[in-house]
């Protein structure tokens, strides 16, 4: 969500996978020329190695590597370089600091993604596995890309884990944003804050008050038209969220605290704009476990967070300082992350 500053205690879904991804673009196998279905056996039977082999042939007529570079550097050749360029640097760097890249770090990256797509979800692992292999799909992470990704993330967690520390405050406030009260609210996100004003203006409470189911329709009809967040789609509304969870603008929690059903807030300062909240409800924290018990999960979910923020600005700062010159005009942008 785009009013959150992601530096909570929790870790988005979305922010799970576009963080580890490393570099985006479209997806070259969409086009389907990565089908390799069939060679290996046409190859046999004309004596060939794969390797002789055009990389596809349309009817009788090949299909050459010249055909497809340009077109595939162009869709996706700035995200393959900064992908190489982040590996070879991160390489050098474990190499100066003699640490070593074992199978097991590596492996330890995809059950985290996983662990934290299930507990953000709120999915079974299961559940969080299709959605991870859904995710892959559609951002073009092929067994050779997801794997790079793993390598890079396994370097980068080994690169920051001696300068990330937990103490008492994160873990309590954490387990306030998982297991304390919530609230039940919706945003509407605007580019402006005359927008948001205005828009405030429709919706503000009259006297008397309007019922809350009216103000939540109407609240939610202005976000499905005007909101740049992605939860505009269904109406501004949020998955219930803590009061305490910093991730969120300090000045909505301040008001959302006092608020009372109904209410809406001042436009507030947030990523992508100025921000709206609705508050419709709020909910107990019914059958919380005692925090001594959970002490141990929150600190590890509090620290992979603070291990994602570093390895994401190590990322950027590697690549920024990296030596490259670029000679393709095609392969600007490399050093985005």
């Amino acid at each position: 969500m785009m009013v959150r500053r992601g530096t909570g205690p929790r870790l988005l879904v979305a922010s799970a996978v576009a963080g580890l991804c490393g570099c985006s673009g479209a997806r070259p196998e969409a086009l389907g020329v990565f089908d390799t279905r069939g060679l290996d056996a046409d190859a046999a039977e004309v004596g060939q190695p794969v390797s002789s082999l055009p990389p596809a042939m349309l009817g009788n007529e090949p299909v050459t590597w010249d055909d497809l570079h340009p077109l595939m550097v162009e869709i996706a050749g700035p995200a393959a370089l900064g992908e190489v360029v982040l590996e070879r640097e991160l390489t050098r760097e474990m190499a100066a600091r003699g640490l070593t890249l074992s199978d097991r770090a590596v492996d330890a990256e995809e059950s985290i993604l996983r662990e934290t797509m299930s507990r953000e979800g709120r999915t079974t692992p299961d559940e969080a596995s299709r959605l991870l292999d859904s995710m892959r799909r559609a951002r073009g992470l092929g067994p050779v890309r997801f794997a790079g990704l793993l390598r890079r993330n396994a370097m980068l967690r080994a690169l920051v884990r001696g300068g990330v520390t937990v103490d008492e405050d994160d873990v309590r406030t954490a387990y306030a944003v998982r297991y304390g009260p919530k609230v039940r609210a919706r945003v509407l996100l605007v580019p402006t804050q005359r927008q948001a004003a205005e828009l405030r203006a429709l919706v503000e409470p009259g006297s008397p008050p309007a019922p809350v189911p009216y103000l939540s329709m109407a609240f939610a009809d202005l976000a499905a038209k005007y909101s740049t967040d992605p939860s505009g789609a269904r109406g501004g509304s949020l998955p219930p969220l803590s009061v305490e969870d910093p991730s969120y603008p300090a000045a909505a929690l301040a008001a959302l605290k006092g608020m009372k059903p109904g209410d809406v807030t001042e436009p507030v300062a947030a990523p992508g704009g100025f921000a709206l909240f609705l508050l419709e409800g709020r909910e107990d924290a019914a059958g919380a476990p005692e925090m001594a018990s959970v002490d141990a999960a929150l600190r590890e979910d509090v620290r992979h967070v603070r291990e994602r923020l570093a390895m994401d600005d190590l990322a950027r700062r590697m690549l920024e300082a990296a030596p490259l010159r670029v000679h393709d005009r095609a392969l600007e942008g490399a050093r985005s992350r």
